[in-house]
């Protein structure tokens, strides 16, 4: 027991409690040595915190590009500041309208028939019975989604060359 009173508890055992007045203050951790005591912690973290920063944070800075009359030769810096000005014609732009609806109908296009297709393509591989089947064409699937669509037109290329494809006369 501390330097406090003895409580029971429901179950019958005693607890301690100390005296916050008795107790000694704990001192405030340094935060160099919290940074050196968890440095692999933030070597773990270092990878994606820079990821952000490089391609997340530091492209925000185009976006002042908005409000200017930007001229690439003369950069970021030096170009004309004319605030809302962009803007103002983008929105008052009479093809404004006709952009407006060609986005949202690409939208919804994408939404009917590019959201159900991998969920039926899923249940459709789930039915097939023959293993070798079943792994090739997951296989062909799945390739686009990891290969570079360069490589993949070559190899289709190659195959379907008529000179020296797979189908050659």
């Amino acid at each position: 027991m501390m330097n406090g009173k003895t409580d029971w508890n429901t179950n019958g055992t005693a607890t301690a409690q100390a005296d916050m007045a008795t107790m000694p203050l704990k001192q405030e951790s340094n935060w160099k040595r919290q940074i050196k005591r968890n440095k692999w912690l933030y070597v773990l973290v270092l990878p994606g915190f820079l990821y952000f920063v490089i391609f997340k944070y530091l492209p925000m800075w185009g976006i002042i590009i908005a409000f200017q009359d930007y001229q690439p030769f003369l950069g970021i810096r030096e170009s004309n500041w004319v605030g809302l000005e962009n803007f103002t014609n983008f929105f008052s732009n009479p093809d404004f309208f006709r952009l407006l609806r060609n986005t949202l109908v690409l939208a919804l296009y994408d939404l009917i028939f590019f959201f159900p297709a991998p969920i039926i393509i899923a249940l459709l591989l789930n039915e097939i019975r023959v293993a070798f089947f079943k792994r090739t064409i997951q296989t062909l699937v799945y390739v686009p989604h990891f290969v570079s669509m360069v490589i993949i037109a070559s190899i289709t290329y190659v195959f379907l060359t008529p000179k020296a494809g797979c189908y050659t006369t």
